[in-house]
């Protein structure tokens, strides 16, 4: 027996080759009968076929036509109860024992505001005398038109007062029929330049805010609109575009600045009317001269030439600013520049205009210069407290009222900052 040292184990003696060899021989027998069974059964079976994969389900929607319906229709149709009508015919005989005859047909306030244009019955005929023919009344009524550079009062019982809630510094109402039946409000301010106050005196200032005063109170005097003197706005102010009518008036060299002439510009061509009025009431004077240049700068900054956009025309005596609340069949009355006929040598030899000229933008009055100063007997004519003694024996009425022809033409003209503000409202 062979003797095991002391390093080796039992295993030692053990050789591997040997089973190594016959799990190699058992694996190659088990791979190769794998393959031929395999083979076996692809020859048994047969090639595999294609099949196709079925379409998903799709839904179709259908949009079927309405039903039609029979109309709900009531079995029993309700009839009208039907009344006997008894018509009597009575005769009527005209008598002849008056001595004139009533007109037909009053005209009443209410009536006007119904329909347009309205039908006024100025006349009056003698029943016996039409005959009670329809033909015969075709004289008598006159139709009356409406007239121009006028509002229409859209409802006569309008409480135009309560309108005024601060948004618009004026709202008036006119009746078509009747020139002078005009009512609502106005809160008049005084518009400056800061280059025209730096350059005048104190008291002339004061004076055109005494002037603003006076035709505030000939406006409540005579008329039915409510004016009051509100407040004071620079020509670049935002305010400017509420007020429909301003006054321009100095006696000095000035110039506007270049957003007040813009601003300017922008309030005559939107419905905006400016009244620039001498100071003085010298023709060519200082204040003449730089009004002028004044309106002819705001219009040139909305591309606006003078000659040819627009110019300065003579106003005609029959103008509609000479009628449309006080009539002046003379044209414009006399101004504060009379003193210069009287003085020649206060005028300088200068005569002054008997007319006034107007700026017409696309048929509207835009502006009026005037060089007769009406602002001096608005704020001096009649008073004990005068600046002369010749203007305390002055009296200003026809002039206060030609003030208010002014106010009323600005306030109610078509396309008028007013009248817009109307159209809009209704």
């Amino acid at each position: 027996m062979q003797r095991i040292s002391r390093f080796e184990c039992a295993s030692s003696l053990l050789s591997l080759n040997p089973l190594l060899a016959k799990t190699r021989y058992a694996l190659w027998v088990c791979l190769g009968v794998g393959v031929l069974a395999h083979f076996a059964l692809t020859r048994a079976t047969g090639p595999q076929t294609e099949q196709r994969a079925a379409k998903p389900l799709t839904t179709r929607f259908v949009k079927r036509q309405p039903r039609l319906t029979k109309p709900l229709e009531m079995k029993k149709k309700p009839r009208p109860r039907q009344r006997p009508i008894q018509r009597r015919m009575v005769s009527v005989e005209a008598r002849g024992d008056r001595d004139h005859a009533a007109p037909l047909v009053r005209d009443t306030r209410w009536a006007q505001c119904l329909a347009k244009p309205s039908a006024a019955l100025v006349r009056s005929t003698a029943v016996a005398a039409t005959g009670m023919e329809p033909q015969d009344l075709t004289g008598i009524i006159d139709a009356a038109r409406e007239p121009k550079h006028k509002m229409d009062m859209q409802l006569d019982l309008l409480d135009v007062n309560a309108l005024d809630t601060g948004q618009y510094h004026a709202m008036i109402i006119q009746d078509p029929s009747d020139k002078k039946n005009v009512r609502g409000y106005f809160h008049l301010a005084v518009i400056f330049s800061e280059t025209m106050v730096s350059r005048e005196k104190e008291r002339t200032h004061a004076r055109k805010v005494v002037a603003l005063a006076t035709l505030v109170k000939a406006i409540n005097k005579y008329t039915r609109i409510r004016a009051e003197l509100s407040d004071s706005y620079t020509f670049d102010s935002r305010e400017l575009f509420k007020t429909p009518w301003i006054l321009a008036c100095t006696y000095i060299q000035f110039r506007l600045t270049a957003s007040e002439a813009h601003n300017l510009g922008r309030y005559m061509c939107h419905g905006g009317f400016v009244f620039s009025d001498d100071f003085i009431g010298t023709r060519d004077g200082p204040g003449d001269r730089y009004l002028r240049t004044m309106l002819r700068d705001a219009l040139t900054t909305q591309g606006m030439q003078l000659g040819r956009d627009w110019q300065f025309e003579i106003l005609p005596n029959d103008h509609p600013i000479y009628h449309c609340f006080f009539d002046f069949p003379q044209g414009p009355p006399m101004g504060n520049d009379f003193l210069n006929i009287i003085n020649p040598s206060a005028a300088e030899g200068r005569e002054p205009y008997p007319y006034l000229h107007g700026i017409n933008i696309e048929k509207r009055l835009v502006a009026i210069h005037s060089v007769r100063a009406y602002m001096i007997t608005w704020s001096d004519w009649g008073k004990s407290n005068a600046y002369s003694e010749t203007y305390r024996t002055m009296d200003p009425t026809r002039q206060l009222q030609f003030g208010v022809n002014l106010v009323v033409f600005a306030l109610t003209q078509e396309g008028s900052i007013t009248h817009r503000v109307m159209d809009a409202m209704w």
